[in-house]
């Protein structure tokens, strides 16, 4: 099995007319080699997450297929966030064609920024991610760093 567990960077990119996106070449290099298929699905930030097959029945899966069904709560949120789940493959030049639905929820139609996750990257509404993760005064990076950080140490005690 290959998984997807050190994509970092950002990436900018055009989706063309019919919705298609080329992955980019330095994003395509950190790709295990051959790769032609991708699962896409909603993300919870209104973008577009894109995993590796194997990495998404890890990361996505079997960390919510246990969810308890009674709740209404988890019946709503397993309905928003995988239902739109859908496997894709390159065409003959090697783009994607990324689904109506998925773009009309990301607000993609044409720049986008690709973002890395680890395990996953992200398709970002060039537009939207410069909005929220350029402008310093939304959200202070370093004590949003400090917050995440001690909620590790705490699950780590």
């Amino acid at each position: 099995m290959v998984f997807l567990e050190n994509i970092t960077g950002e990436w900018e990119a055009s989706v063309d007319a019919k919705g298609r996106l080329a992955i980019p070449s330095s994003l395509k290099k950190l790709l295990p080699e051959g790769q032609k298929v991708f699962k896409l699905n909603r993300g919870l930030d209104f973008c577009i997450e894109v995993y590796l097959p194997e990495s998404f029945k890890i990361h996505v899966e079997d960390k919510y297929k246990n969810l308890e069904g009674l709740s209404s709560d988890n019946r709503h949120f397993l309905r928003y966030y995988v239902s739109s789940a859908i496997e894709v493959t390159y065409d003959s030049t090697e783009r994607i064609l990324l689904p109506q639905l998925l773009r009309d929820y990301g607000k993609i139609t044409k720049d986008v920024i690709i973002v890395g996750g680890f395990y996953k990257f992200e398709i970002w509404n060039a537009e939207e991610y410069k909005s929220i993760y350029f402008d310093l005064s939304k959200f202070n990076p370093s004590e949003l760093g400090e917050k995440v950080l001690n909620n590790l140490k705490s699950k780590s005690n």
